[in-house]
This record gives structure tokens, C-alpha cells and sequence, in this order.
């Protein structure tokens, strides 16, 4: 697509998670199935890329001493500001199946972790989403999923938006301290290329949403309504971030080349990369973990 960029061409197997650091003008993401986290500075640092092991299915970052939180298989990691690990947060979420593993993580708009689970073999109503909070307490946010994926907050906080991928539709729900209610679809997505995956909210409420295996990007208005789609030469995108680069907003946007062969990796050359496509949005500053 016109304007779309390379932003890193370290390949990863299955690429996600992307998260912008505004005052380090840091991007920090995983390779779920290589147990790497990496991170591309637009401030002068160089690249990094180091291996925590397991299926590393999210990192987000910790706010005050800063650092990351790593979900790795079942349990979520802490880690300081040069990747090392410090301690774990949560041990072990509950849940069964083949494969089962946490593969999408979110921080609310109190500092809060959402993490959601999955089984490899998308096993219909195993998995969940839960929230961690400073006390130390893991409560069920959401039960009875299949593929927990994109998971995000509208500016005022008021309204969480979540993805269940194999159901094809962008949730949004009440969100408050104790639950998160009445879940309502705000865009149903069966009838259009990929599935949906990750996703970002920008300061407008806009939602970006990544479509995997459709090589796209749409964003929605708050009211389920696609309002621009942006084509990525990468067929597996998985997730996406806002921040800015000189100024200027981008879209960062992770695939994955899982599934590919050497040779279609030649003819396909953009599979597994990273990629900053510039974009007319307004950041939204991202939570940070109170851990």
C-alpha cells in the first residue's frame, strides 16, 4: 500500500502485541511462538530482541520504575527495563485443553491487567478473559470463550472492546470496578475477508482492528461503522499500536509468516515484519500496569 513502511525486518513466527512508549518513542512486541520480545526505538537505543522462552503471548508496559509484563504460557511475568526477569505476577490462570495459554493482554484505564486465554485447538467455550488487580486478586471479567484476541478502552473509559476471534464480531461492553456488562456487538465482521484479531482504540474512539489472514487494518467508528481500511503487504497481520514519529501518527502494525514455506517467503517477502504505516488519528496515550 502507498505510505505503508517497514519498521523492522527481524521476522517473527507469529508477531504481536505491539505497544508505543511515548516518552521513550519505544515500540516493544513479541514473537508468540519464537518466546521473544523485541523492541524498535525511534530514539536513539538499539533494537533488542530477547528470549523469555515458552509461548510469549503479550507485554505491555509497567508504569513508575518501568519494565514490561510478559504473559508467558500460563502465567504473566515481570520483567525490568532491560528485559531481565524480576518476579511473576500471576502463576497460573485457571483453565484446561490442548495448548491452553494466555494470548491477549490489556492494561484498563486503572492500571489494571486483562489477560484472555485460548487452547490450541480453539475448543468452543474454554477459555476466558480475567482481570488482575493491585491486590493481587484474578477475577473472571468474561466466560465461555473459544479465542480471546483485541482488547481496548474507549477514551472515557466507560466502554471496553473485545474480540473474540472465531465468532467474527467486535464486542463492546459496560466496563466498570467490579465487572464488565452487558456485552453488545458493535460490528459484525463474518462477511468480510480474515478474522479479527488484535486491536487499538485512538483518542477519537476510533477502533483499528487488525484482520488476519486478510492483510488488513480496519478502522471502525464507535459505531461499528468501517470508516477506512488500509492494506498491508503481509497477509498474517495480528495486532496494532498508534504513536508518532517526528510528529507525525502511525499505525504500527505486526504479522506473522507461521505456516509459510522458504519459498513463499521469497515470493512474499513482507510476511513476519513489522510495519509503521503513517495515518490521519490521534494517539491515545497507553495504560500502564500499577505492578
Amino acid at each position: 500500500m502507498t505510505g505503508s513502511l517497514v519498521a523492522d525486518r527481524r521476522r517473527c513466527l507469529l508477531g504481536e502485541s505491539p505497544r508505543w512508549d511515548v516518552a521513550t518513542s519505544e515500540l516493544v512486541w513479541v514473537d508468540i511462538l519464537a518466546g521473544d520480545v523485541l523492541t524498535k526505538s525511534w530514539g536513539g537505543q538499539p533494537p533488542r530482541r530477547v528470549h523469555v522462552g515458552g509461548r510469549v503471548g503479550a507485554v505491555v508496559r509497567r508504569a513508575g520504575r518501568g519494565g514490561y509484563a510478559v504473559a508467558q504460557d500460563r502465567r504473566v511475568l515481570l520483567l525490568d527495563a532491560d528485559l531481565r526477569v524480576q518476579d511473576v505476577l500471576v502463576g497460573d490462570v485457571p483453565g484446561s485443553g490442548r495448548g491452553f495459554r494466555i494470548n491477549e493482554c490489556g492494561v484498563d484505564p486503572g492500571g489494571r491487567l486483562v489477560l484472555g486465554t485460548m487452547t490450541t485447538d480453539r475448543k468452543a467455550q474454554a477459555a476466558a478473559l480475567w482481570r488482575w488487580d493491585d491486590s493481587g486478586v484474578l477475577g473472571l471479567l468474561v466466560a465461555g470463550v473459544t479465542l480471546s484476541n483485541g482488547v481496548g478502552w474507549d477514551p472515557t473509559g466507560r466502554f471496553m472492546y473485545y474480540v473474540d476471534s472465531p465468532v467474527g464480531q467486535l464486542l463492546r461492553f459496560d466496563y466498570g470496578p467490579d465487572r464488565a456488562t452487558n456485552p453488545t456487538v458493535v460490528a459484525d465482521l463474518r462477511d468480510r475477508p480474515g478474522m479479527p484479531d488484535g486491536l487499538t482504540v485512538d483518542a477519537d474512539g476510533d477502533v483499528w482492528l487488525a484482520m488476519v489472514n486478510a492483510g488488513q487494518v480496519l478502522r471502525l467508528s464507535p459505531a461499528g461503522m468501517v470508516v477506512e481500511v488500509l492494506d498491508l503487504p503481509a497477509s498474517k497481520v495480528t495486532s496494532c499500536a498508534l504513536g508518532e514519529i517526528d510528529g507525525c501518527a502511525h499505525l504500527f502494525v505486526t504479522s506473522g509468516a507461521v505456516g509459510r514455506t522458504e519459498d513463499e517467503l521469497v515470493s512474499a517477502d513482507g510476511e513476519g515484519f513489522t510495519y509503521a504505516v503513517p495515518v490521519d488519528a490521534t494517539p491515545a496515550r497507553e495504560h500502564q500496569l500499577n505492578a
